[in-house]
């Protein structure tokens, strides 16, 4: 009795840990992102995801964000068409992203990519994140970030930090040329030191 137990924790234990995306699953894709090779980043996040259906840790979130942001640069690339981009992102409408850490500032005229930017207006506390592509001509996404609780900015001025929450708006350049691809409206969003 006490071996069918066992096998039985065992095969739950082994099952479980399977279903959960792991690090060295995403170690590909991010080098493939790194690279600003969007097609084959493309095919790794779709094929994380479809591998691992059930999972709902940070590294799905991790992965959602990495589909959305290889669409944009394939689009930027022309190798999918702007109604191929809507029918890509429409299934992570009110899923959870986690976005790559970057550089934080408090400095609202500071305006390049790869940094996040908090400030405060009468709506509240609001971040934003561009992700330019490698020779700046095209800004793939406008992260805008709304925080689901307070948070104090002068806490994160000059730290590396991710943000990530739960997608609320897509929108895409209604002009569909490639001076930017698409706008990610975060709400419910959470910082991060890192």
């Amino acid at each position: 009795m006490k071996n069918i137990i066992l096998i039985i924790l065992l095969y739950i234990t082994f099952n479980c840990s399977s279903q959960q995306i792991q690090r060295n699953d995403m170690l590909p894709m991010y080098k493939l992102l790194s690279a600003k090779n969007w097609d084959s980043a493309f095919i790794a996040a779709n094929d994380i995801l479809k591998r691992f259906p059930d999972d709902s840790s940070d590294f799905k979130a991790n992965v959602n964000y990495a589909v959305i942001l290889s669409a944009a640069g394939k689009v930027a690339n022309n190798k999918m068409t702007y109604p191929e981009l809507r029918e890509t992102l429409r299934p992570f409408l009110g899923k959870y992203m986690m976005m790559p850490a970057h550089p934080t500032t408090t400095d609202t005229l500071t305006t390049s990519s790869g940094i996040t930017i908090l400030g405060e207006n009468k709506s509240g506390i609001k971040g934003t994140t561009i992700t330019q592509s490698a020779d700046r001509k095209t800004v793939l996404c406008f992260e805008n970030f709304e925080f689901g609780n307070p948070i104090i900015i002068s806490d994160y001025d000059k730290v590396r930090t991710r943000c990530g929450g739960k997608l609320a708006i897509v929108e895409i350049n209604p002009y569909m040329d490639n001076i930017w691809i698409l706008r990610l409206r975060i709400t419910d969003a959470i910082i991060q030191k890192i």
